[in-house]
């Protein structure tokens, strides 16, 4: 066996996919950031300092990244972690569905209930 090859196996195996704890970690990061950008974005939305189609497209991208994530947790089977932040994707991905039809339409009164129905980070399922 050539001495290259001892190099290079560990950094293939690294690449090999990621640990049940990586995958929670990451999905865990993933929803706790998107709620906050979501959240900031709706505050500014409120107060009308930034147009509703940034709010759409924010939304659209945060469900995008958490589908993907999601689908990562699901791999994982019945490993409480994993079904922990699933359920936190899921409670999102819920608001944003009930919500982002509503944007367009949505007076000052309305913009603030859509803000006060955001998930609060770590509420139960």
């Amino acid at each position: 066996m050539q001495w290259w090859i001892l190099l290079i196996l560990p950094l293939v195996g690294a690449g090999c996919g990621q640990t049940p704890d990586d995958a929670v970690d990451e999905g865990t990061k993933a929803v706790d950031s998107w709620h906050k950008t979501l959240e900031m974005t709706c505050r500014q939305w409120a107060e009308y300092q930034v147009p509703t189609l940034y709010v759409k497209q924010t939304m659209k991208a945060g469900e995008e990244v958490l589908s993907k994530k999601l689908q990562d947790l699901e791999k994982l089977g019945s490993d409480q972690e994993a079904q922990r932040v699933e359920a936190k994707i899921h409670r999102l991905q819920y608001w944003v569905e009930q919500n982002q039809d509503a944007l367009e339409k949505a007076d000052g009164v309305k913009r603030h209930q859509i803000l006060a129905a955001l998930p609060r980070e770590g509420e139960g399922p």
